[in-house]
């Protein structure tokens, strides 16, 4: 696991998600991605990205529910603002998919869903829009994927299917 070490996760779950996919044989994500609208303005940070694809992910943590909740912030809350920042980030023409805890305990079932939905967003001719999608833009290292910094995207171009107008 050492291998997969990396500064960017802000949870051990994270580190150990990644891994656990990349293991199955899921390609490496880049790191808290940010996400942007089409006026520049930060809609999320995202765990892991698949640029190519246009997804992005996300580990729930137990944590996000409980010793990190504000003072006065129930967990209702949580799960409202989470709702409504997916819902931002899909008008952005991106697909998100989550893990959990037990996603780490059923790596092989993980790595089925996130290769379906990557395959899928491939298949469909979907592109992203350079504008959309910012942050660290680096792949995580491992012994089996190198780091690769992308270019920073700035038109402002939507999401769109093949052939749209």
């Amino acid at each position: 696991m050492a291998a997969f070490a990396d500064e960017l996760p802000e949870s051990p779950g994270e580190s150990l998600m990644r891994a656990q996919l990349e293991l199955q044989g899921c390609p490496a994500p880049e790191l808290q991605v940010e996400i942007l609208d089409l006026h520049g303005f930060l809609v999320a940070r995202c765990d892991y990205g698949w640029r190519e694809q246009g997804v992005v992910g996300e580990y729930d943590g137990m944590e996000k529910y409980g010793r990190l909740l504000k003072p006065g912030q129930t967990v209702s809350d949580v799960v409202d603002a989470e709702k409504e920042r997916e819902a931002n980030i899909r008008d952005q023409g991106l697909e998100i998919i989550r893990f959990s805890r037990a996603d780490l305990r059923s790596p092989r079932a993980a790595a089925t869903r996130l290769n379906r939905l990557l395959s899928s967003r491939a298949r469909s001719g979907m592109t992203v829009a350079p504008g959309i999608w910012a942050g660290p833009r680096r792949v995580a290292t491992t012994s089996r994927s190198p780091v690769s910094v992308g270019p920073v995207w700035d038109d402002e171009a939507p999401l769109l299917p093949p052939n749209a107008s």
